[in-house]
This record gives structure tokens, C-alpha cells and sequence, in this order.
């Protein structure tokens, strides 16, 4: 098992050295991407269907800014750990949440989700799955188990 461990740390790094290095990966504000989602849970939640925002994550705390999530193609509906909200281009805020986790309490499976529930689950996930430093195989695991289908942009297409 330890040299399990040592061959992905050396094709970590390997990988690492081949897109400029660590110092590079550090000078990173953001990551955009546009995505697919869909899935069996989403339309019990009530976002039934195929659904491909993009969004800006933040390399370095979590917050995550998506746009097209929702009918208002201008809205931005956005995530951080403690709060969650979606605001107009102009600022003005429509709605939002503080202690958006908070919100998930007695919830069982067929229990709707309000648009502040899926911005909290998608900031969460794609957050969690995207920044720097996010192995591949977590980065997979995390966004496709979730949502069961996805396809992530990130100047090359990537599929999982």
C-alpha cells in the first residue's frame, strides 16, 4: 500500500511540474468553468432536467459565483459557506440565506429544494471538487456521485 501511495504523490507532482508548477497553481484567483448537471436526486428536488451554468470559484476561500442556474440568465446566485444568495448584475440582493447547512435540517429525500438549497449543494460540491489542490479522483467523485452526470469545462473539456 505505501508504494501505492508514493506513485500517485510522484505522478502528483509529475503533473504538477507539467502545467508550470506549484508557484504558478498559487498565483491562481480564480477557476471558471461551465458544467452540466442533472440527475434521479435533482428532479426529486425539483430541477428536473439537464441544466449547464457557468461559474467563477475562488482559489482561495470558498465562495463560488454561478450564472445561468436559474431563469434569470443575468442572476447570479452565489455561495460561501456561511451564507448563500442570488443578486441582480446591479447588486440588488433577491433573496438570501445565512447558515445556509442549517436550512438542510429534517429534510428527508422527497423534501423540495428552494433555489438557496441548490446554490448551497452545487457551491459546496463544485468548491470542494474544483479549487487548487482537489485531487482528480476526489474532484470526480464529489461532482459526479452527486449529481450523477456531469461535464466540466476548464479551457479543455474534461468528462466524468
Amino acid at each position: 500500500m505505501k508504494e501505492s501511495v508514493t506513485d500517485m504523490a510522484d505522478l502528483l507532482g509529475s503533473v504538477i511540474a507539467a502545467h508550470g508548477g506549484l508557484d504558478r497553481w498559487r498565483t491562481v484567483r480564480a477557476i471558471d468553468l461551465t458544467f452540466n448537471f442533472s440527475g434521479g436526486l435533482l428532479d426529486i428536488k425539483s430541477y428536473p432536467g439537464h441544466h449547464r451554468p457557468s461559474a467563477s470559484i475562488d482559489a482561495a476561500t470558498p465562495r463560488t459565483v454561478f450564472q445561468r442556474l436559474g431563469d434569470e440568465s443575468d442572476d447570479r446566485w452565489i455561495f460561501t459557506p456561511n451564507r448563500v444568495w442570488i443578486e441582480r448584475r446591479d447588486g440588488t440582493v433577491v433573496e438570501e440565506r445565512s447558515d445556509p447547512r442549517a436550512a438542510f435540517a429534517g429534510h428527508v429525500r422527497e423534501t423540495p429544494w428552494d433555489r438557496l438549497h441548490l446554490t448551497y449543494f452545487l457551491g459546496y460540491a463544485v468548491w470542494n471538487s474544483e479549487k487548487p489542490g482537489a485531487s482528480s479522483k476526489s474532484s470526480t467523485r464529489t461532482t459526479c456521485l452527486r449529481t450523477r452526470r456531469c461535464n466540466s469545462s476548464i479551457s479543455a473539456t474534461t468528462s466524468c
